[in-house]
């Protein structure tokens, strides 16, 4: 990633910032989301906090887009109603013939009912 993209929930809208670090001195970093460096399917930059949507041969699954350990990766609840975190773009980036299948649908400020499970506290 060449620079740093993040942006900010004020309370009530996202709040931009392209490129730099003024979101972070403006505002708690608990609501800062930081843009992970992928586009989903049609070409909207993915932030940390986002909602995203796949869709495989094995059906649709929601999760979001959380960070720890150095990495970004993909929350979502298994089918055995486990919440787990994958982190290899190959499991819920690109199919098998290396398409992006993820999709923005929302992020867990303005729609947090779309990922029911997912969001902390």
């Amino acid at each position: 990633m060449d620079s740093y993209e993040f942006r900010a929930w004020d309370g009530e809208k996202l709040v931009y910032d392209s490129p730099g670090f003024w979101v972070l001195t403006r505002y708690d970093h608990s609501v800062c989301s930081q843009f992970i460096g992928l586009f989903d399917k049609h070409g909207k930059k993915i932030f940390k906090d986002d909602i995203v949507e796949i869709n495989t041969k094995a059906g649709k699954t929601v999760g979001v887009i959380r960070f720890a350990n150095a990495q970004f990766y993909f929350a979502h609840i298994n089918k055995y109603g486990i919440r787990v975190g994958i982190t290899h773009l190959e499991h819920w980036y690109y199919d098998e013939k290396d398409n992006i299948i993820a999709e923005i649908i929302g992020n867990i400020y303005e729609n947090p009912e779309l990922a029911p499970g997912l969001i902390d506290g």
